[in-house]
């Protein structure tokens, strides 16, 4: 299993914070009218993208992150992110130019990248505005999405027998189907999959969040995405926040 999935995750953040930063710099005002055009036109962008398994490498381009990522590129890149941030958004791995969802190693996250992040993404929240924007895209398409990776937070960080035993399968350079490293994430993490499942979650989304925080607690970054995630649905999902409190 690649980074991949940590990219939707920086285009969320990222995503969510425009319009209220660097107010008169020319780089915040181009990037907040090409958020604002993705969020008002999300849904005639993608009518116009190829979605096919062909071009994103998934049967399932309404699951998961593939889809959304092929859908917000048009507006947000890659490079367009480390362009608004200042640093690049890997130090190491398989993604360059774009995003490489074939690698079988997977992207080492900049901390400076996240760390830069933080306060753009702490003051657009305090836009109203913005957010009533851009809430309906939240709702619609991500709200699911980021709930899974909240409570995967808990049953995947940090896990070092899990963590030690994919770097291995990644050194031993097996990528077949069923002996690879996706496949031992998806083993690793099928009980929660299935029990997210029979809370009305999606169970592929269950089987590839959980990895998304082993590959983050490899390279040390799982605190600063588990703040940043916890921004964004302090503003969008506080009510589903307050009940896992409870």
């Amino acid at each position: 299993m690649t980074s991949n999935k940590g990219i939707i995750l920086v285009f969320i953040l990222i995503a969510l914070a425009s319009c209220s930063t660097m107010k008169n710099s020319v780089v915040s005002a181009a990037f907040s009218d090409r958020v604002l055009k993705l969020a008002s036109h999300w849904d005639s962008i993608k009518t116009n993208t190829d979605l096919s398994s062909e071009n994103i490498s998934s049967w399932l381009p309404e699951s998961g992150i593939r889809g959304k990522y092929e859908i917000a590129r048009k507006q947000v890149s890659l490079n367009f992110m480390e362009q608004l941030v200042g640093h690049p958004v890997f130090l190491k791995g398989p993604h360059q130019e774009e995003v490489d969802f074939n690698s079988g190693s997977f992207g080492y996250y900049n901390p400076q990248f996240l760390e830069r992040l933080k306060p753009i993404l702490g003051e657009a929240l305090q836009n109203k505005l913005f957010v009533e924007n851009t809430r309906t895209l939240y709702d619609e398409e991500l709200k699911q999405y980021l709930r899974t990776f909240f409570l995967s937070y808990n049953v995947a960080a940090n896990r070092t027998d899990i963590m030690e035993s994919y770097l291995k399968h990644i050194e031993h350079g097996d990528h077949k189907s069923f002996s690879g490293p996706s496949f031992y994430l998806q083993e690793a993490f099928r009980d929660f999959a299935e029990s997210a499942e029979e809370n009305g979650y999606n169970v592929y989304e269950g089987f590839t969040c959980p990895g998304f925080w082993i590959r983050r607690s490899i390279d040390g970054t799982e605190s600063q995405f588990y703040n940043l995630l916890l921004l964004v649905m302090e503003t969008y999902d506080a009510d589903f926040l307050e009940q896992q409190t409870k």
